[in-house]
């Protein structure tokens, strides 16, 4: 398939040839209806033209749309891709969150995601809050997320100093 853009430089050259034939009719020994036909064939060269132009112009647009498409599609691609990596599922606390699905040992460490960064196409790693309730906290959007069970306050031992 030939390249638009070449095809429509040669057609815009070919253009631009007849015009000058039609300008050297023009200006030859031509009885006055030949001139008015000349005339008429210049008019529907030049409209021609413009059109061609015009066409032009929205070949260049379709392709840039196209390729904008194009890169859209790769990186929706590459979401899936990465996000393939990650199960949602219900913490150890209850939330309900994003875990790293078979992770070859050494590679990386064990983690959870914000779900609500997911949904804006960001992978957020949880961080541990190492409080009590087990929450962690998401460093994109702060969100927090019971992930570890909820652990009870230590007993205070109570000492006791002899008898009142």
């Amino acid at each position: 398939m030939p390249e638009p853009v070449s095809t429509t430089a040669a057609l815009i050259g070919i253009f631009k040839s007849l015009r000058a034939g039609v300008r050297a009719l023009r200006q030859g020994n031509l009885a006055d209806e030949h001139r008015a036909a000349v005339d008429e064939i210049a008019d529907l060269l030049t409209d021609a033209q413009d059109r061609l132009s015009d066409l032009q112009q929205v070949s260049i647009e379709l392709r840039e749309e196209n390729a904008a498409l194009r890169k859209q599609i790769v990186d929706h691609d590459d979401w899936q891709e990465r996000l393939s990596a990650y199960d949602r599922v219900t913490a150890p606390g209850g939330a309900v969150v994003y875990q790293r699905a078979d992770t070859p040992a050494g590679t990386q460490p064990d983690h959870y995601v914000c779900p609500a960064c997911v949904e804006r196409r960001e992978l957020q790693i949880l961080q541990d809050l190492r409080v009590m309730s087990g929450s962690f906290e998401c460093p994109g959007c702060g969100n927090k997320y019971p992930v570890n069970p909820r652990q009870n306050p230590p007993r205070r031992k109570v000492v006791s100093r002899g008898e009142w």
